[in-house]
């Protein structure tokens, strides 16, 4: 009688050897197969067979989304309806695994719950369909953690992934951007010229460009399409290619308004552009303009403020352009011309005050025979002032010119 005991000892000592040996084994191949940097999908998948691979058939793994929605990600011969996931929302508050001594409405098939946690925070269940030892749950529970630390850090990995890829996307945008505006202005005996160009988030959908025609005259504009960030840049960008090609073309600047709205219409989808298109004659002291729903420009001249506000709609707002004008005005020696985007005049301040137009006005009628970076430099420091803790909430533009 003995020697069987002893016997009944040996066989039940190797079986749980070999138990742990196969327990061990699982964990290690979970692990080797989660360094092969799997999908999450997938990682359950492999969940699902190193079960399997402990004789456990019966399972229902349910994880949390984001929003809080209980989702089965993988079942075997035991798949839970809708009544049996919300009836899982009772064993919220579980850490161990939860042992089901009756059956409970929606969850007659399951003998175990065991609640899936990882750093404190409840991240799921395994429902499990027949009777679990200690030691199969505490290999489960070990088999658990490793799967949402293998979730969780998949999950970082993607994040990583995309901001990388964003920030790259950015770079690339904030390179071409770089070659939209003119490297350099003029700044000689017969016109004194200053641009200041910052985006929001690193790349703009703002837009100014001063093109010499000819030794008296030029083309300038400045322009703003609708939205921020990636979808606004390249607009701009397409828009600025647009109006170069146009402008080698010699045709009106009605026309060249037109296509231009035209052009900005065919992509619509990423939305309208306010623009401001000008060609001076410097030999003939006029300005032939056209506004497209841009804030208007402001021509100081013998101390009184002109705004240019000839033109049409926003390009692209509309399949056709309800109206278009264009002005002419004489522009003179001292003149000062001063344009800007929106971002300038829609700072506002604590209160919830917009700088705004008339305030713009003010201040560059007191200020109107500075030099042009000084009444930059000025401005920036009233608008900073403005706002103060408050961030800048658009890109911001301004693009300035007299004649000397």
């Amino acid at each position: 009688m003995q020697e069987v005991d002893t016997q009944l000892g040996i066989d039940e000592l190797i079986s749980e050897n070999l138990r742990l040996k196969m327990a061990l084994n699982s964990l290690v191949e979970l692990t080797k197969a989660i360094n092969s940097n799997p999908t999450e999908d997938e990682l359950y998948h492999i969940f699902s067979f190193t079960i399997l691979a402990q004789r456990i058939d019966r399972i229902s793994l349910l994880i949390l989304s984001e929003e809080g929605k209980l989702l089965c990600k993988k079942s075997n011969k035991m798949l839970l309806l809708d009544e049996g996931l919300h009836a899982m929302k009772q064993f919220a508050k579980e850490i161990s695994p939860v042992r089901l001594e009756e059956k409970l409405l929606g969850l007659e098939q399951v003998n175990w719950v065991l609640p899936i946690v990882h750093q404190g925070k409840l991240r799921g269940y395994l429902a499990v369909g027949q009777e679990l030892n200690p030691s199969q749950l505490d290999h489960i529970s070990t088999l658990s953690n490793v799967l949402m630390v293998a979730v969780e850090n998949r999950k970082m990995e993607l994040v990583r992934q995309e901001r990388e890829a964003h920030k790259r996307e950015l770079e690339f945008a904030h390179e071409v951007q770089k070659g939209l505006v003119p490297d350099k202005l003029p700044n000689d005996d017969v016109l004194e010229m200053f641009a200041y160009y910052q985006p929001h988030s690193g790349i703009s959908g703002d837009y100014y460009d001063y093109i010499p025609l000819g030794k008296n005259k030029f083309f300038c504009c400045i322009a703003d399409a609708a939205g921020k960030g990636i979808p606004a840049a390249l607009q701009i960008s397409n828009f600025q290619a647009a109006l170069r090609v146009l402008l080698q073309s010699n045709y009106s600047l009605e026309d060249i308004v037109r296509r231009l709205h035209d052009q900005v219409y065919d992509n619509k989808e990423t939305g309208f552009v306010t623009f401001f298109g000008a060609i001076v004659d410097l030999e003939n002291q006029v300005m032939q303009y056209i506004t497209a729903g841009h804030n208007p420009p402001v021509l100081i001249q013998d101390g009184k403020c002109h705004l240019l506000t000839k033109g049409c709609s926003p390009l692209g707002a509309r399949k056709i352009l309800p109206f278009l004008s264009k002005g002419e005005i004489a522009i003179r020696p001292g003149d000062l011309f001063y344009a800007y985007t929106d971002g300038v005049t829609e700072i506002k301040n604590a209160k919830g005050e917009d700088y705004g137009d008339q305030r713009l006005r003010d201040f560059l009628l007191d200020c109107v025979e500075d030099d042009l970076e000084d009444i930059h430099d000025d401005l920036l420091l009233k608008l900073v002032r403005f706002k103060g803790k408050l961030e800048f909430p658009d890109d911001l533009t301004v693009f300035a010119f007299r004649l000397k």
